[in-house]
């Protein structure tokens, strides 16, 4: 008996968009799967506050949107430390469950498809409009920060290179901040990735 199967592909380009049908196309359907569901949990209400500065508000392991009284408007949080680890113990740090440590390994896909997809939404979406509270409706800079020293993480040139060319893909001139203790300050490392 013969079979014939229909297989149709819709594809549906974001308002603006740059992307290709085709690479949309030749994704895994588990990748596929793995981004909407990424751009559902951005797209879940957030609505952020000027006193909500939860890493988790996103839903997102690397990246996290706060509104920043020093930045003045949206600071995009990068996270390097999703392991809650520092080597310091400040009294004031509001980290909870902070222990003591470094940054585990990053990994630099998942950092880049977050970021990625954070800053296409931000810049393409209504997302400002609706999730930050009037005044402060501009994203002011890239900031790593998050739940203990980001200089610990490695690679960190790779990872500063990869935000600095996320924000140029996506036509922002946004300051990247470094949000630190110093501890790794001199090392020669962090110095060749400053």
């Amino acid at each position: 008996q013969d079979e014939l199967l229909f297989f149709f592909l819709r594809i549906r380009r974001p308002p603006g968009s740059t992307l290709f049908p085709s690479t949309t196309l030749f994704r895994s359907l588990r990748f596929q799967s793995w981004a909407q569901s990424l751009t559902t949990a951005i797209l879940q209400p957030m609505r952020l506050s000027i006193s909500n500065h939860s890493r988790d508000l996103a839903g997102l392991t690397y990246v996290y949107p706060v509104v920043s009284r020093r930045a003045g408007g949206v600071s995009i949080g990068i996270n390097l430390n999703p392991n809650n680890a520092c080597n310091f113990r400040c009294i004031y740090c509001q980290v909870p469950n902070l222990i003591r440590g470094s940054a585990p390994e990053i990994d630099l896909d998942l950092l880049q498809t977050e970021l990625n997809t954070f800053l296409q939404i931000a810049t393409q979406t209504d997302w400002l409009t609706t999730e930050v509270p009037e005044g402060s409706q501009t994203l002011q800079d890239i900031a790593f920060s998050g739940n203990g020293e980001p200089t610990s993480a490695e690679p960190l040139d790779e990872i500063f290179t990869l935000v600095a060319n996320a924000a140029t893909q996506h036509d922002l001139d946004l300051p990247l901040i470094l949000i630190t203790n110093g501890s790794h300050a001199t090392t020669s490392r962090v110095q060749e990735a400053l």
